[in-house]
């Protein structure tokens, strides 16, 4: 009976992994990775103590302490090894190491506080850019995300979140805020993006109808975009780009962030 038991217990853990992975591949092999980590530590370390001399409540106690520990270990050396891959991949396209505090931007991944790990900084397209990956902890939701941001000269832009059309604003904290811009005169627009702002009658002043065509005309980097002030970012929910995508990504997001960064020059004022 207890056999039974915790095959099951496994069972549902495993089946709450799956459903936590939000059904992206990447991070379902992160979380099966972590799984069978746990599992392997949770099942191995008993047989070990038992072969030490230690049985009943000891075994109980020593079994969760090295659980955590080589746990915590594991997560570390992950970390570490990402923020490696992290360095050598944005060399590779010129950019160099920056500390965390340099990375002060006008906006972030859903306006939450969070960590900046592995930051490089750098320029695309003339814009001064930053790559890191952002990890939000709290009470409701862990996420870990990889975040491209680009800074612009002399810009103002009004607080928006551009989507890809879908399910990918419940991801977005303060989403209940914000209301949906429609443009009559660009209804492709539509088709391919939905632009959300606290600010509507900004967004539709600075979102001309050549901003929207542009747009419509450079590859979609099917990311969330966020802009608040001089800064537009982009990153997935919950997505760590792979160190092998990672320039392709950033090529793509910068395409759309130069469109929308130069183009206060051509903004009609207030």
């Amino acid at each position: 009976m207890r056999d039974l038991l915790g095959g099951l217990l496994v069972i549902v853990a495993f089946l709450i992994v799956i459903a936590e992975a939000k059904y992206s591949t990447r991070k379902l092999l992160g979380y099966v990775l972590d799984f069978a980590v746990i599992a392997l530590l949770i099942l191995g370390i008993p047989s070990l103590l038992r072969r030490a001399g230690l049985r009943g409540s000891s075994n109980e106690i020593g079994t969760f302490l090295l659980v955590a520990v080589l746990y915590l270990a594991y997560a570390t050396v992950r970390l570490r090894l990402r923020r490696k891959e992290l360095t050598v991949a944005g060399a590779s396209f010129g950019f160099h190491p920056a500390d965390a505090s340099d990375v002060c931007l006008a906006s972030y991944p859903m306006r939450r506080h969070g960590t900046v790990r592995g930051a490089m900084r750098g320029e695309t397209r003339g814009l001064e850019t930053w790559i890191f990956d952002y990890d939000i902890a709290d009470a409701e939701n862990s996420t870990e995300q990889t975040v491209v941001a680009f800074r612009g000269r002399d810009v103002n832009l009004p607080t928006f979140e551009l989507l890809p059309p879908g399910g990918l604003s419940v991801w977005l904290a303060d989403d209940r805020y914000l209301a949906e811009v429609h443009f009559d005169d660009v209804p492709d627009f539509e088709e391919r993006f939905k632009l959300k702002t606290s600010a509507i009658e900004g967004v539709r002043r600075y979102f001309t109808t050549d901003l929207l065509a542009m747009l419509l005309r450079v590859e979609d980097c099917g990311s969330v975009v966020q802009g608040c002030s001089d800064t537009v970012i982009f990153f997935n929910p919950g997505i760590t780009v792979p160190v092998a995508n990672l320039e392709t990504w950033l090529n793509r997001c910068a395409t759309i962030a130069y469109a929308i960064l130069t183009a206060s020059s051509k903004c009609p004022s207030e």
